[in-house]
This record gives C-alpha cells, structure tokens and sequence, in this order.
C-alpha cells in the first residue's frame, strides 16, 4: 500500500520482519525441533505479505501467513550438524523486503 504525506511525496516502506525466537547464537540438540517465532509488519493488509523462512540460502518455509497480530510460526524440524543462518524474508505487493536473521548451530549432543 502506498502512503502519501501530501500529493508530491509518496512512498511505499518496506515490510518489517523480527525474529523472535530462537535466539541469535541458540545451540540445539540433533532431531530437536526448532521453534522459529517472529512478527512481521506492513503498511498494507498483512495477507498479502509473502514470508519465507530460509535455512543457509535454501527455503524451509513458504506461504506462510500471519495471524492478526502478525505472529509468524514455524516449527522446523530434521536440521543437519552445524551453523545455520535463519532468515525471515517479508516481501510486500511492490516488491519491497525486510528481512531478519539468526545464526544457531545444531549439535550432536
């Protein structure tokens, strides 16, 4: 959606993306399920966001929505050894992003 101050300014932000949980540095134990919580926000409606959650540059997560508050979950399970970079990419109708991301690493114990 487009907001305007007066008719010469008009501008479209870019959505907001938090990421709530997990924590940036989080460890977890191999086969645990990770609880990805974030919030997300928009000038326009918060339906017609398009929100993914990615893991180290490979999509886990699309087509996700929000609830009325903007409240995003994902539960993301069969996580490989190692550091993982979480992103939370929020794109609006014009094309705009926002993006957050943690990085948490998954061990065998």
């Amino acid at each position: 959606m487009v907001s305007c101050d007066d008719a010469a300014s008009c501008y479209d932000a870019p959505p907001l993306a938090t990421i709530m949980e997990p924590s940036d540095g989080a460890t977890f134990t191999a086969g645990e399920a990770i609880y990805l919580r974030s919030a997300v926000d928009d000038d326009g409606a918060l339906g017609d966001l398009d929100i993914a959650w990615i893991d180290n540059d490979v999509d886990i997560a699309t087509g996700i929505e929000p609830d009325e508050d903007g409240l995003v979950l994902f539960t993301f399970t069969g996580a490989a050894l190692g550091q993982h970079v979480i992103v939370l990419r929020v794109t609006d109708t014009a094309g705009n992003q926002g993006m957050d991301s943690v990085v948490i690493t998954v061990s065998s114990d």
